[in-house]
């Protein structure tokens, strides 16, 4: 299966949100369940949002942090319980998911075959992949990953 990506850059951007330490087994689940408790407080952070994030940091090659989290307007206080998390400037892969169904085929698809066969770029470990959800979404809908490369 193959996906149709892009070379992008990308600013940087100061994101506002939760996390939840999770792993490759349960991270549906876990990733699910923070959205829930994310999505009413998006109004804290934006009362016109235009897209939220779904931050990935990778603590090792199973485990990781994962953050739901909008841009953090300039200006409005971090609200009470809430943390930042950075999206660095560079270089990303751009790949457009169809739905939510099909984010695990994408990422597979990104840091396995996509990424293996690389000849110009590898994956800037220094950077997180995210995910780009419009507002407002629906788990039918389209969004988009990102991650993060290098030139070699």
């Amino acid at each position: 299966m193959s996906f149709e990506i892009r070379i992008v850059e990308y600013q940087d951007k100061r994101l506002a949100g939760i996390k939840v330490q999770t792993n490759m087994e349960n991270s549906t689940k876990d990733c699910s369940a923070l959205w829930r408790v994310f999505t009413p407080r998006m109004a804290e952070i934006n009362k016109d949002p235009k897209e939220s994030f779904g931050v990935s940091v990778m603590l090792n090659e199973n485990d990781f942090d994962y953050w739901a989290a909008m841009e953090l307007v300039p200006g409005v206080p971090l609200p009470d319980g809430l943390q930042c998390v950075d999206i660095l400037p560079g270089t990303y892969v751009c790949c457009i998911v169809p739905s939510i169904e099909k984010l695990g085929d994408v990422y597979m698809y990104l840091y396995m075959d996509w990424l293996k066969s690389q000849t110009k770029y590898a994956l800037n470990q220094g950077a997180n992949s995210f995910e780009r959800y419009p507002c407002p979404w629906q788990p039918d809908t389209p969004f988009e990953i990102y991650m993060p490369i290098k030139k070699l």
